[in-house]
């Protein structure tokens, strides 16, 4: 694909609130489990491709510090819930939120996060999270011939490649 093929295909993917929708309720219906992480409800009768209609978030933005503050919001229970989710995500389910910025993270006032703006979503394989798996696992034991074994699985190095200045390097 070229560049513009690919924006092309991503902008308009964007743009498709009854896509937007389902990547919501499917993520959600993953976390239905999880009591610190929240998403809006779709409310599908007034929902069509160009119009998105879901529940107001009442919350704090992920960078307002000081409202957090003024809450006694746990930043760290906070991040924590994030991660955890991503991992999941990434890791387990495959099917993960791609636009992880900012705006998209709201902080409840009872310690609890709300992701919104599924718009832009991404989806692994199983075999691509394994590969992924292996990487990370090969990170966390600094095991380096391992990590570059799954770089090379995943497409990032060519099988051809002469590995060890790569191998030297990350050592």
């Amino acid at each position: 694909h070229t560049l513009y093929e690919e924006f092309r295909r991503t902008f308009t993917a964007e743009v498709d609130y009854i896509a937007e929708g389902r990547n919501c309720e499917r993520i959600r219906d993953s976390y239905s489990h999880e009591k610190q992480l929240h998403f809006p409800e779709i409310y599908w009768e007034y929902t069509t491709k160009r119009i998105l209609t879901m529940s107001y978030i009442e919350g704090f933005k992920i960078t307002d510090i000081e409202s957090m503050d003024a809450h006694n919001i746990d930043r760290k229970k906070i991040s924590e819930i994030i991660v955890r989710t991503y991992l999941k995500m990434i890791f387990v389910d495959g099917f993960f939120h791609a636009d992880p910025h900012p705006g998209n993270f709201f902080v409840m006032p009872d310690n609890s996060v709300t992701l919104i703006d599924f718009g832009m979503v991404g989806e692994f394989s199983p075999q691509v999270r394994g590969y992924l798996r292996e990487g990370f696992i090969a990170i966390v034991k600094k095991d380096i011939p391992a990590l570059v074994r799954s770089l090379i699985n995943l497409g990032f190095i060519s099988p051809k490649a002469d590995v060890l200045p790569l191998e030297r390097s990350l050592d």
